[in-house]
């Protein structure tokens, strides 16, 4: 049966990111296995692919001890104590490229052939599997075999499960996984502790917000970046850069700062290539250079960064160390906003503003408050408000002023206010600036759910993740084939009959 494709962010890591363990580690662990389901006479029993019903919450494992699983207590400490582990496994090579070729099945929409795949694998043990099979479950809303067979991986010793575990639990999983935002933290320490990124820096997330009621702890922040960034994160070591340059958590260092941009920058992460790009400009840490900054922004643009583009075109606009170009720079800022940048249609705006070429210039107000451009909300708003350098309009007032003060601009809601309490406009014109009111604000929203920090964040976790993995296989592959011992039958948990 053709069901939807695989959306699960945090779970498509699982057959990426498993963490490898010595070799002197058995193949599987089972010191720290979760209870299973009792088996079935062989005429009754289940493939493991096939979806069922199973019992399972997140208690089984809050009961167990610090020898490598969940504490007594799971109180918030800092990232410097240490952290417990689970069991660790083998990773076969083999067993992995079938679990890729799982996902790839899942990818064009054959979850249930995805989950024939990897049964097999699954029921002898082996962790990434596993994990797979409770993300495919996950896929099409079975949420109790999602958790059944995603804390057992876990258990096992993989960090994406932990991953998804933490997710669990910080979210809530259906009506079989109550929130619990003590023991998602617990879940992130036990993959970070196993060396895996993501949750690392889902942890510098959770201190930098203050998550399960513990103070904001921007130095903790930094200590989980900077782990991240030591293990050649470039997102990481953007962030440590950034937070150097910033003196946010960390001593200002204007050194350190560029040194580690310079190093997320070399993995050609957009983002770094921008920020260094504006150092050079500005002289900020280095000295003044504008075909440095040229090189920067022209390979910001490269990688696909709006940001680095925007630059790129003032350095066109400004004529430094091009020839000054006014319409190439302007079509570049276009280009920039069209990207997803709205800084970029703000300058824009500006620049025709300043110029008097006012129908474009409220075509790059209009364009830039769709993306959510809260300033330029307020802008519309007090130039219809006003008629400044443009016929006043009521109606668009209206629009403009409840669309920026619902997104928290003081000074438009009073205008808003104004507009609502003389009553200027007609029945029917206010239904009608009401409707578009609504719409903009629909899809400011939108963009801030699609264009949201931990959106972008996520995207460049997983690009980092399928380069380490083709970098690991390429390494495989270079190396002579060694035969692997045939791994001990175990099965994973079993979903239990539909009653």
């Amino acid at each position: 049966m053709k069901t939807a494709p695989l959306i699960l962010c945090a779970a498509l890591a699982l057959c990426l990111g498993a963490q490898a363990a010595p070799a002197q580690v058995s193949i599987i662990s089972t010191d720290d296995a979760p209870a299973k389901a009792p088996k079935k006479p062989a005429a009754k029993k289940k493939s493991a692919w096939r979806k069922g019903k199973a019992k399972a919450n997140l208690t089984e494992t809050q009961d167990r001890k610090s020898d490598g699983t969940v504490p007594d207590t799971l109180s918030q400490s800092s990232s410097s104590e240490t952290i417990p582990t689970v069991s660790k496994y083998q990773r076969v090579k083999a067993w992995d490229d079938i679990v890729n070729k799982a996902w790839a099945e899942s990818g064009r929409g054959y979850n249930d052939r995805a989950l024939r795949m990897v049964s097999s694998i699954t029921a002898q043990g082996y962790p990434p599997a596993i994990a797979v099979t409770g993300a495919f479950y996950y896929a099409i809303n079975d949420y109790e075999n999602a958790l059944r067979y995603t804390k057992s991986a876990a258990n096992k010793g993989n960090a994406p499960a932990m991953l998804t575990m933490a997710d669990f639990c910080f979210k809530g999983l259906g009506t079989e996984q109550a929130r619990d935002c003590e023991a998602g933290v617990w879940w992130l320490k036990q993959a970070a502790g196993l060396g895996h990124v993501p949750a690392m820096m889902r942890l510098a997330k959770t201190a930098e917000k203050g998550s399960c009621g513990a103070d904001i702890d921007l130095s903790e922040a930094f200590e989980w970046y900077m782990k991240a960034a030591k293990r050649g994160s470039a997102l990481a070591q953007y962030r440590v850069g950034m937070a150097y340059r910033q003196g946010v958590g960390v001593d200002f260092d204007s050194d350190e700062a560029v040194a580690w941009l310079k190093k997320s920058a070399a993995k050609k992460y957009g983002p770094a290539l921008a920020a260094l790009g504006y150092f050079y400009k500005e002289g900020l840490g280095v000295e003044r250079d504008y075909d440095k900054a040229l090189e920067y922004f022209q390979a910001g643009d490269l990688n696909g960064d709006p940001q680095a583009l925007a630059a790129l075109a003032d350095m066109y606009l400004n004529g430094l160390s091009v020839e000054q170009d006014i319409p190439k720079g302007l079509e570049m800022m276009r280009n920039a906003g069209s990207k997803g940048y709205r800084g970029a249609y703000q300058r824009l705006a500006e620049i025709y503003f300043n110029a008097g070429d006012y129908p474009n210039a409220l075509r790059a107000y209009k364009d830039c408050s769709l993306l959510g451009g809260v300033a330029c909300q307020s802008r519309l708003c007090y130039i219809n408000w006003a008629g400044d350098h443009i016929p006043q309009s009521t109606s668009e007032a209206y629009v403009w002023c409840g669309t920026a003060g619902y997104f928290g601009s003081s000074e438009s809601a009073n205008y808003f206010a104004q507009l609502k309490n003389y009553n200027f406009l007609s029945p029917d014109a206010l239904r009608a600036a009401k409707a578009s009111m609504n719409e903009i604000i629909r899809r400011s929203l939108e963009y801030y759910k699609t264009h949201a920090p931990e959106t972008a964040d996520e995207a460049q976790l997983q690009k980092e993740a399928l380069a380490q993995e083709k970098a690991r296989k390429e390494a495989e592959d270079e190396q002579a084939p060694e035969e692997a011992a045939e791994p001990p039958q175990e099965e994973a948990p079993q979903e239990q009959e539909q009653e």
